[in-house]
């Protein structure tokens, strides 16, 4: 029998919250909110590798945008990281700023 990081039972819940705004300067028509997360855990017999991976984004018209997300997922958890970013488009281009 092989069981899998589901068949363990162990659950891992993240939350993540980010705000951007923008103030002064060129004027921003939407912003684009995104989460990078990743779980690294036990995989069979070969040592530490992805079980869990979501790159949520939400985009909003105007200057201000704040997003939170959560969930959980099952496995046997190393380590995990989360990423956020905030992309703002203005009439001349975009520009992101990465946590």
């Amino acid at each position: 029998m092989t069981l899998n990081n589901a068949d363990l039972g162990i659950t891992h819940s993240w939350n993540a919250s980010i705000t951007s705004s923008r103030t002064g300067g060129a004027a921003v028509s939407k912003i684009k909110n995104c989460f990078s997360v990743r779980g690294y855990g036990l995989v069979g017999t070969s040592g530490v590798g992805l079980i869990y991976s979501t790159d949520p984004c939400e985009t909003k018209a105007g200057s201000y945008h704040a997003m939170s997300k959560n969930a959980s997922y099952s496995g046997v958890l190393v380590y995990s990281t989360i990423q956020s970013s905030g992309t703002f488009y203005t009439a001349g281009g975009s520009f992101t700023l990465t946590s």
